[in-house]
């Protein structure tokens, strides 16, 4: 082998070894170093309990952080076989679509319906002017814009 293709043949391992360089470098940087931003979630998640942890995925802004605490008092009181209707506000959709899920998944296995048929129990949650239908008493009182309503028996 002449000294000539030795040369280049040190030459392309080198080149070889520097691209694995810079290769393993860009994948720190792409994929190591954004999970520092996340580092105080994940020692949030890591000493807290299941239940703590759903409550806190559950909160969409400051004014839904106690939507979770609500959903459970009424996943307490309710039967499973209740028909339950959850009043929302509508605006903004976002936030609309996120309390509505979160809502169907905590009170799981009630019938809940987004129809205003008469169900056995309407829960609103930061609808303001809502007007309570007749034949409905409210039984649980969270908030002025926050509580369970019972449809009374005749």
């Amino acid at each position: 082998m002449k000294f000539s293709q030795k040369i280049i043949a040190g030459c392309q391992i080198y080149f070889l070894l520097g691209f694995l360089v810079i290769w393993i470098l860009f994948w720190i940087r792409f994929n190591i170093l954004p999970l520092e931003y996340k580092i105080n979630y994940y020692k949030f998640a890591a000493g807290a309990s299941a239940e703590t942890l759903r409550a806190y995925h559950a909160v969409y802004d400051k004014d839904s952080l106690d939507y979770y605490s609500i959903l459970k008092f009424c996943d307490n009181i309710l039967p499973p076989s209740a028909e339950l209707q959850i009043v929302l506000p509508k605006e903004p959709a976002h936030k609309f679509m996120f309390l509505r899920e979160k809502g169907r998944y905590i009170l799981y296995p009630r019938n809940y319906g987004d129809n205003d048929s008469g169900k056995d129990y309407i829960l609103v949650y930061g609808q303001k002017d809502y007007l309570i239908p007749q034949g409905y008493k409210i039984i649980k009182m969270f908030d002025t814009d926050k509580y369970l309503l019972e449809k009374t028996k005749i």
